[in-house]
């Protein structure tokens, strides 16, 4: 190789450096905030908590909420005892 033709590679490879640089500061300026989950700061209107008991003898602490138009009902299967 020539003279000529290392310094274009030179060049060649400090602008795809620069590139390369300026890309890693772009995208790490989209990573902002914490790493934790976004909570949500909104807070229904109404909310009951209450207990159900099954036929089979088993009690489910259930909770109702409700936000404008939407709502729901929760219940805690997973820690449904026998009273």
């Amino acid at each position: 190789m020539n003279n000529s033709t290392i310094t274009r590679l030179s060049k060649l490879r400090g602008a795809a450096a620069a590139v390369g640089v300026l890309a890693t500061v772009a995208l790490a300026g989209c990573a902002t905030g914490s790493a934790s989950p976004e909570t949500n700061e909104r807070r229904p209107e109404q909310v009951q908590a209450f207990e159900v008991k099954l036929d089979d003898g088993r009690s489910v602490l259930c909770v109702w909420a409700k936000s404008g138009y939407g709502g729901g009902l929760s219940c805690d299967w997973a820690r449904a005892v026998t009273d």
